[in-house]
């Protein structure tokens, strides 16, 4: 479908400058793809914030008349002082288009660039290099290519909509394919997870303990992994999170060995938490918000 898209922004002269922008981007999914096959989940995670940033570009470019002609026509210190990534975003931001606030959307950016940058703390995406211990993580890359070729299609929807309003391109961008979409239902739960798990973990750096709990709590309760709370003290809760933790071809177990340090560490503390439904919310209550 995407191949197809791109011989109509080929056809079509208000989008036909434009077209390698899809080009690369059908290239980064061939390449997350093939790289996911093979084991390497941070060589697919790296094409897919390259998607990203694709994304953002459409959507800068649907956002202001003549945008698109000033980047093909940028030198070096333009594209530099106006349309790097961060500017991109800035801008974006600012007009309330993508994914930039405190959602999961703004923590999958970054955790893409934590992967991406060389850093001395340490990255919580999957290592470089090959991948063969954690079936979570190894399922990684499906559930990237899926949302971010769901996002991927917005922005084109959006740009071609501006920029070419009745064109074949526009009409075509009109029809997500149907087999992304049940794709990207599919893995949901899986995406959530982890986003929880980065959270959490983000949280728990900056010192938020309580915050951590909650985001990490919340997460086991929607996907009905964690069944009931209770004071982490009992054991009962603790037990669960044990079982959970050790099952690592499921999917909550690094939300669940997460929340466990953190509860473990405070008993050592001498300041003990308690794991509560977010506001009073019961598990079966969580479950039936997930579904």
């Amino acid at each position: 479908m995407m191949a197809v898209l791109m011989l109509a922004f080929h056809r079509d002269p208000k989008l036909r400058t434009l077209a390698p922008l899809i080009k690369r981007a059908l290239a980064d999914f061939e390449t997350a793809l093939e790289a996911t096959f093979s084991g390497y989940v941070a060589v697919a995670l790296d094409a897919m914030r390259d998607v990203m940033e694709i994304e953002n570009l459409l959507l800068d470019f649907s956002r202001e008349a003549g945008q698109a002609e000033r980047w093909l026509a940028a030198d070096d210190r333009l594209l530099r002082r106006e349309f790097s990534p961060v500017n991109v975003r800035q801008r974006l931001k600012a007009a309330g288009l993508g994914h930039f606030d405190e959602n999961a959307g703004s923590l999958d950016y970054k955790g893409h660039s934590m992967s991406l940058h060389v850093s001395p703390q340490q990255s919580l995406m999957p290592e470089k290099g090959f991948l063969s211990d954690d079936p979570v993580q190894s399922d990684m890359g499906f559930w990237e290519m899926f949302q971010h070729a769901r996002n991927l299609w917005s922005a084109i929807v959006k740009l071609t909509s501006t920029l070419a309003p009745g064109s074949a391109a526009a009409e075509l961008a009109k029809k997500e394919p149907t087999k992304l979409a049940q794709a990207w239902r599919a893995t949901q739960g899986a995406q959530g997870l982890f986003t929880a798990y980065f959270e959490g973990r983000v949280k728990r750096l900056e010192g938020d303990i309580e915050g951590a709990v909650e985001v990490l709590t919340r997460a086991l309760l929607r996907t009905g992994s964690l069944q009931g709370t209770s004071s982490a003290g009992t054991g009962e809760v603790v037990d669960q999170l044990r079982r959970l933790a050790e099952a690592k071809e499921d999917p909550s177990h690094q939300v669940a060995g997460e929340l466990l340090s953190i509860l473990e560490d405070s008993d050592t503390a001498g300041e003990p938490l308690t794991v509560e439904s977010p506001r009073g919310q019961s598990s079966a209550d969580a479950s039936d918000d997930q579904a």
